[in-house]
């Protein structure tokens, strides 16, 4: 089977227990990716040793170590930097992309400038409950940066976009204690992005207590001051975006959507 010409960069650090099904994943997309590049933060579990293993399995499979800088976005950004191919997306190694993310955020993609995304379900193994963010309608028109400075409701995340554009924005401000990831689609828009809508399920993402969704307030708080600071913004405004209404919808993901429970089935066996 062609492979497309993305690179898939998995971040690491002591993900012993959840990078297996992480890459299954991206194994089982509907379309393969060209690579599928794991960037290690200094494991000291057995992160190293799946992957190494899986390496020896799959061709597309391989591990770079990020060890001179640590932190998440620092891993991030080493990765993207790495990879091979011209076109890049990420995936946390606690987190799973549904079977069609990558095949159609690449079809979404129209030129250098165009950056794809999906719609998200967020995961609470503490309630065994989901939230899904969904985006109906496809966002041609830029992002109003000053409403990506909301967190009130969705903004796109794990987005594919060429290589070359993350370069020429800078990348990820590894001076930011968080909230660098909101400061690089701020960017993006600054820039003149495209944001394209594949209009199917990207990522299920596992809101685990010690990720920044249940980070203490105050610290969020503080380093939301420093973005808005950082690019010029006078005040927070609602979040909304030309692509039309975005919601949230609570439900239990072992009886009431099958796409959740299909994904756990799939990169569990």
């Amino acid at each position: 089977m062609n492979k497309l010409p993305v690179s898939v960069v998995i971040t690491t650090f002591n993900s012993e227990k959840t990078i297996l099904p992480a890459i299954r994943s991206v194994l089982l997309q509907s379309k393969q990716a060209g690579e599928i590049l794991v960037s290690d933060n200094g494991s000291d579990d057995l992160t190293v040793s799946i992957v190494e293993h899986l390496q020896n399995q799959f061709s597309n499979i391989r591990l770079v170590r990020c060890l001179d800088k640590k932190g998440a976005a620092a891993n991030r950004d080493f990765g993207i930097r790495s990879a091979c191919y011209p076109v890049v997306t990420h995936l946390d190694a606690d987190d799973l992309f549904f079977p069609e993310k990558i095949e159609r955020e690449y079809r979404s993609l129209i030129c250098q400038r165009s950056v794809a995304y999906s719609s998200i379900v967020n995961f609470s193994p503490l309630l065994s409950e989901c939230s899904l963010i969904k985006f109906d309608v496809a966002m041609d028109d830029l992002i109003d940066t000053r409403a990506l400075m909301s967190r009130k409701y969705g903004v796109p995340r794990d987005m594919m976009f060429h290589k070359s554009l993350y370069e020429a924005v800078g990348g990820f401000d590894l001076e930011l204690d968080m909230f660098e990831d909101l400061d690089f689609k701020i960017k993006l828009a600054d820039f003149g992005a495209n944001y394209r809508f594949s209009g199917s399920l990207g990522t299920l993402y596992y809101a685990s207590n010690g990720s920044l969704s249940r980070s203490d307030d105050k610290l969020k708080a503080d380093c939301l001051e420093r973005v808005k600071a950082k690019n010029n913004l006078q005040e927070i405004k609602p979040y909304k975006l030309a692509m039309g209404e975005v919601f949230k919808r609570r439900f239990s993901y072992l009886t009431h959507y099958k796409s959740v429970r299909r994904l756990f089935n799939s990169v569990n066996s």
